[in-house]
C-alpha cells in the first residue's frame, strides 16, 4: 500500500476540500465541507498534512508485533493519529474516524482538538480488527465498520493482487472488536456463493454503507453483499438483479453469442432462436464489468453501488436496479446529462439545506469516449452533470 502519490491537491474552502491520489487507495482523502466548524476544519487539514508529510509520522515501535486472539481481553487503543497513509475520512454524528494504512484513527470533536496525540485512539490488529491498511469505513453513531487488506507476494508479477482480511465492526466506539474473515462471507456452502470466490486473493472490499441494521459492502471479486443481521449471515445482491456472479470473461461469451446470432440469422435459422441469442448476448454484454463493485452508498432503502460498468440504483433495497452509464455520439464523445466515466469509484449524498439532495460520483475511464470526472446529480440519477479530467475517490459532507 505505500506507494508514493501521482497526484494531488488540497484546498480548503467553505465548501470542499478534495485530495486524489494513487489509483491504489494508499492515501485517498476527500472531504465536503458545510458548515463545519473552524476546529473540524483544522482536524482535517491536518489529516491532508499528515498525508503529504509521510514517513515523519510513521510509528512503528507503538505496533506490537502481535496480534489479539480470540478469547482474549480487549487490549486499549494506542494513542495518537497513526500512521503516514490517509484513506476515507468519515463523521458519524458523534466521532471523526480517519483509515490509515496502520488501522483506524477516532476523534471526539466534541472533548478535543484533534491538536494533540492524545486526542486520538488508534485501533489495529492488536485491538481486534483485520489485518493490514483500511480500505474502507463506514460509521454512523457508536458503530464503526472497516475493511482491511494486505498485499500479497506472487513470483513472476510486478503487481501482485491484493488480499481481503475481511470486515470488523464495533457498536461502542471501538471498545470492542468483531472480525469477519472474507472466507466466512464468501462462503461457498451458502447459497448464492456456490460459483466464488472461494479465496480472499483479489478479493478486498472498497466500499462500506450502514442503512439501518443493514450493512452493505461492495468487494472487489465477489461484488456486492449485505447483512441484515449485524454480520452474522450474508447473502449477495448483485447490481443487475442476476442470479449468478459473472466475472470479465463474460464478455467473451457476449461475442460468441452475438456471433452466433449472426451466423444463425445468415443461415435462415428460425426468427425466435436468433432473437433469443442476441438477447443472450447483449444481457452477457450489459453485465460486463457490472460486478466488479468499488463503492456503496446506501439509506432508507435506496442504494447506489459503484462499478466498472457505471453506477447501478435501487430504490427498492436492491430488488429492482438500473444502470447508469456513459453515453457517447456517433464521434465517440460522452453525451451530456449522463456520467462521464463508468470506472466508479466514489458515491456520496449531500443534503441541502433547503432541502432536497445532490448525489456526487467520482470516476474514472475505462474505454473510449470516457472522461475522468467528478459527477453530479440533484434528481436522484434522471440526469447529470460532469467535470473532468480531475476526479475525486470520495466524498464527505456535513
Amino acid at each position: 500500500m505505500d506507494v508514493e502519490p501521482t497526484e494531488s491537491e488540497f484546498t480548503i474552502s467553505r465548501f470542499t476540500i478534495i485530495t486524489q491520489f494513487s489509483r491504489r487507495r494508499n492515501c485517498r482523502l476527500a472531504v465536503g465541507l458545510r458548515r463545519m466548524s473552524p476546529r473540524l476544519a483544522l482536524v482535517l487539514a491536518l489529516a491532508g498534512v499528515l498525508c503529504a508529510w509521510g514517513d515523519s509520522w510513521a510509528r512503528p515501535s507503538l505496533l506490537p508485533l502481535r496480534s489479539q486472539q480470540d478469547g482474549d481481553e480487549q487490549l486499549p487503543p494506542f494513542q495518537g493519529l497513526i500512521g503516514t497513509s490517509i484513506g476515507d475520512v468519515v463523521w458519524s454524528g458523534r466521532y471523526l474516524w480517519v483509515a490509515t494504512e496502520k488501522g483506524v484513527s477516532r476523534l471526539d470533536p466534541g472533548q478535543a482538538s484533534g491538536l494533540d496525540t492524545g486526542d486520538w485512539a488508534t485501533f489495529t490488529e492488536i485491538q481486534g480488527i483485520g489485518r493490514g491498511p483500511v480500505s474502507a469505513l463506514a460509521a454512523v453513531g457508536d458503530t464503526v465498520w472497516v475493511a482491511t487488506l494486505i498485499d500479497s507476494v506472487i513470483a513472476g508479477l510486478d503487481t501482485p493482487p491484493q488480499v481481503g482480511t475481511g470486515l470488523s465492526f464495533s457498536v461502542d466506539g471501538g471498545l470492542n472488536w468483531k472480525h469477519i474473515a472474507t472466507e466466512d462471507i464468501f462462503d461457498p456452502l451458502v447459497p448464492g456463493f456456490e460459483l466464488g470466490p472461494t479465496t480472499p486473493v483479489d478479493n478486498a472490499a472498497f466500499g462500506l454503507a450502514i442503512d439501518g441494521s443493514t450493512i452493505w459492502a461492495a468487494f472487489f471479486s465477489g461484488s456486492s453483499v449485505r447483512s441484515r443481521d449485524g454480520g452474522r449471515s450474508w447473502e449477495r445482491v448483485l447490481p443487475d438483479g442476476a442470479d449468478d456472479i459473472i466475472y470479465g470473461l463474460g464478455q467473451n461469451a457476449a461475442d460468441s453469442l452475438l456471433i452466433l446470432a449472426d451466423s444463425l440469422s445468415q443461415a435462415g435459422a428460425d426468427a425466435a432462436l436468433v432473437a433469443a441469442a442476441q438477447a443472450g448476448g447483449d444481457s452477457l454484454a450489459a453485465q460486463h464489468l457490472l460486478h466488479r463493485t468499488f463503492e456503496v452508498l446506501a439509506y432508507n432503502d435506496t442504494v447506489w453501488i459503484g462499478t466498472s460498468s457505471g453506477i447501478v440504483r435501487s430504490f427498492d433495497g436492491g430488488a429492482t436496479w438500473r444502470n447508469l452509464k456513459v453515453r457517447t455520439d456517433e464521434n465517440g464523445f460522452p453525451l451530456p446529462g449522463h456520467i462521464g466515466g463508468n470506472w466508479v469509484i466514489g458515491i456520496e449524498r449531500q443534503l441541502l439545506a433547503g432541502g432536497g439532495s445532490v448525489i456526487w460520483a467520482g470516476a474514472q475511464t475505462i474505454g473510449q469516449g470516457q472522461v475522468n470526472s467528478i459527477n453530479t446529480s440533484s434528481d436522484d440519477g434522471q440526469s447529470w452533470q460532469f467535470t473532468g479530467p480531475p476526479f475525486a475517490w470520495n466524498f464527505a459532507f456535513t
